[in-house]
């Protein structure tokens, strides 16, 4: 029956005095009492009220003094208290406010906590702090299973958050929370459990504000420290914490270093504010965070550098720019990141690192980074490794001035409608391989020069030749190339889109040997005029349709534009400075007709010395004309030529062969004092029945030698006018030669 018990004149009331007196509701304690025990009223299930003395002479309550007491409900403690030791309320779970005083300085461990089959009995939904209170730590579990409570806030004086203080405190309403910049500490899995808390404050991020050098990275610097180890799995990712779901704002207040990995993995988090206390961000700080939108940096940030991988693989990032404090983005820190849709590269950024802006194969078509800007007095010099590489919805057109290298495959697999042209500005010394592999929407593409560098410098230890136009673009899988290019030079090893049609050439010095070979869905090529070389084979079986050669150029090298099939005119300046026509040079150009002159017509200028063999074999001219400047002609020069009617040879030099089978060649004038007619020269000239006169064939009268098959399988020759001087006809030269019928001189 005993419900009430008044204490008046007693000093201590020793430990568990009242521990199980089940029956007690109320007792009041008088002013006399200096001291209650551990556990003095522990366990007394129907004890509600507890009345201390207005002048309570209590400083210390101690360890489990009301713990278990399920239905006590106290709001407060006397002024006097100045220490509250551990466990004192525990398990009380009727209690539903609670102010501690300001003359409180310290709280023991779990002094609010409950055990967790009775989170979600507990009632206890308001803590307050009295204003001006010096309590330094909220100590260990302080509110662990406080599954009411509502608190938002600590006070100022608190340096200290030990481990587990709000524990499981899931209640509806504990939905954010601020840790002061005075928090010099914050425990292991304080947040554990808080399933509805949605946005922290927090000083920094991790245990404390700093993190070793060593090398490693310690779980006490991860954010999801505060949240609670699970004990397994890479301490470097926050999916091995138990970062709670609702959590989705994150505002650090005066943190100076966010470690590496902090918020790596933290796949719930939305946005992340960093003040500008923070110097640095840690490699991988953001990695992975599948869910952030949303990184806010201060307007007097004082972050120099952006580390390896510090916002790659965010699927849900949309960041624009960075702070101008920024001077370095290092490698990959952006990578992956497929929901960024531009960005702009402030003036102050010096360098950014490889694949900064890159995505994986699989992710190419899913990225939405559409424009890239830099910012008008940019100072990077090098665009890095696979910088853009399958950023698949990228369209740019040029790069700042201040970019003088351009490394492998920046813009590989770039393959957006839109990026159909590209300019490389003249100011790039080196454009490094496959630098516009798989950019396959590309129509017109500038640069400074042909390959890695201007003139024939070649790089060392390549699989792939560095002064190739295919440099590039790299060679096709299934393709083994060989610097010896003993493979068959009709067959394009490299990579070519049928899109690219024009290629202009700013600023090289010398077009290095086979350098656009077999680029057949090339119709344009514009050089500029400091060229000098045009090496080997250089445009052999491209489709251009037109050439202009630079003044500058002096040699221009064997087959250049041998099988050209589509190239109808070839101009050139004159001033022109070469004097051989290469062997092979124009052979096989079926649609040829323009050698600077008229169509259809090619006029070999006098500063023409030499023209080598088969340098126009297979064209489309209807007339030629050779002057007598010409010292040298190789073999078959202009043979093969159906389109051929009329020649005029002014040199006493005629090659061999040199229009052989031009079928439909009519008429050929030869130089007056020729005295030999050369080996083959007119063989299979099928239509041939003039020679230096109308309607006449008339061999010169200076001629005394004329050589083996000449005139072989003239079919159309009728009448033959063959000088006295002649005094030696070698074999076959007028075999074949069915109609003959008569020789006269």
């Amino acid at each position: 029956a005993l419900k009430t018990v008044i204490i008046t004149s007693d000093e201590i009331v020793g430990p568990y005095a009242f521990s199980n007196a089940d029956n007690i509701e109320k007792v009041t304690i008088s002013n006399t009492v200096t001291r209650l025990g551990d556990h003095a009223f522990y366990d007394s299930d129907k004890l509600t009220t507890v009345v201390f003395n207005n002048t309570c002479q209590i400083a210390t309550i101690e360890d489990y003094t009301f713990a278990e007491c399920d239905s006590l409900v106290m709001a407060t403690l006397p002024e006097s208290v100045i220490t509250i030791e551990t466990y004192v309320f525990y398990n009380c779970i009727s209690m539903t406010a609670f102010e501690v005083q300001n003359t409180v300085t310290s709280i023991g461990e779990y002094t609010f906590a409950n055990e967790d089959a009775k989170n979600n009995s507990s009632k206890l939904a308001v803590v307050t702090f009295e204003e001006g209170i010096n309590l330094e730590t909220i100590s260990e579990g302080l509110f662990m299973n406080a599954g009411a409570l509502t608190i938002d806030s600590l006070p100022n004086s608190v340096k200290y958050v030990n481990n587990y203080a709000f524990e499981n405190c899931d209640a509806v309403g504990f939905e954010e929370f601020t840790l002061s910049d005075y928090v010099q500490t914050i425990g292991e899995a304080v947040f554990r459990g808080t399933t509805n808390l949605a946005k922290l404050t927090l000083p920094f991020v991790g245990q404390v504000n700093s993190i070793n050098d060593n090398g490693a990275v310690d779980e006490n610097e991860m954010f999801g420290w505060i949240y609670g180890y699970k004990d397994s799995g890479n301490v470097n990712d926050n999916a091995n914490y138990s970062i709670e779901k609702a959590l989705k704002t994150v505002i650090i207040t005066s943190d100076e270093i966010v470690g590496p990995y902090a918020f790596s993995n933290a796949d719930e988090i939305i946005t992340v504010v960093i003040p500008n206390t923070v110097t640095r961000l840690g490699d991988h700080a953001f990695y992975d965070s599948d869910k952030l939108i949303t990184v806010t940096f201060n307007n007097t940030c004082q972050i120099a550098t952006i580390e390896d991988y510090t916002f790659a693989d965010c699927d849900s990032l949309v960041i624009t720019t960075l702070p101008e404090s920024v001077t370095t983005i290092n490698n990959y820190v952006f990578y992956n990141s497929i929901a960024i849709p531009n960005f702009t590269v402030q003036n102050t950024v010096t360098s950014i690192g490889k694949y900064s802006f890159a995505f994986d194969n699989e992710r190419n078509n899913s990225t939405v980074l559409t424009t890239l800007t830099f910012e008008e007095q940019c100072q990077i010099q090098t665009i890095s490794e696979g910088l853009f590489m399958n950023a698949g919805a990228l369209v740019m057109t040029s790069l700042p001035n201040s970019v003088n290298r351009i490394e492998a495959y920046a813009f590989m697999n770039c393959d957006a409608g839109g990026f159909d042209r590209f300019t490389i500005s003249n100011n790039v010394t080196f454009i490094g391989r496959e630098v516009f592999n798989g950019v396959v929407n590309l129509t017109k593409l500038t640069i400074p020069f042909v390959g890695a560098y201007r003139g024939d410098q070649a790089t060392e230890d390549t699989d792939i030749s560095s002064t190739d136009f295919g440099w590039l673009f790299g060679i096709k899988p299934t393709t083994t190339y060989r610097l010896t290019r003993s493979l068959d030079r009709s067959l394009n090893i490299y990579n070519e889109y049928q899109g690219l049609t024009t290629v202009e050439v700013t600023d090289d010095t010398i077009i290095s040997d086979s350098a656009f070979a077999n680029f057949t869905y090339i119709t344009s090529i514009t050089l500029n005029e400091n060229v000098t070389e045009i090496g080997d084979y250089a445009y052999s079986n491209t489709g251009i349709l037109t050439f202009n050669i630079p003044e500058t150029v002096e040699l221009i090298g064997e087959g250049a534009f041998k099988d050209c099939y589509n190239l109808v005119t070839v101009t050139y300046s004159s001033n022109t400075r070469f004097d051989t026509l290469s062997t092979s040079v124009f052979e096989n150009c079926e649609s040829l007709i323009s050698f600077t002159n008229d169509s259809n017509t090619l006029v070999i200028d006098e500063f023409i010395t030499t023209i080598n063999d088969y340098a126009f074999k297979n064209t489309a001219f209807t007339y030629v004309n050779i002057p007598s400047t010409v010292i040298n002609t190789g073999t078959e020069t202009f043979a093969y030529n159906n389109h051929l009617l009329n020649v005029d040879v002014y040199t006493a030099n005629l090659g061999t062969y040199m229009f052989k089978e031009c079928h439909n060649l009519e008429k050929a004038y030869l130089y007056a004092d020729l005295t030999f007619i050369a080996e083959g020269t007119f063989m299979e000239c099928h239509s041939l029945t003039m020679l230096n006169s109308e309607n006449v064939f008339s061999i010169n009268s200076t001629v005394v030698t004329i050589k083996e098959y000449a005139f072989y399988g003239l079919r159309s020759l009728l009448d033959i006018n063959l000088p006295e001087n002649v005094n030696r006809i070698e074999k076959y030269a007028f075999a074949y030669c069915f109609f003959i019928f008569r020789v006269y001189n």
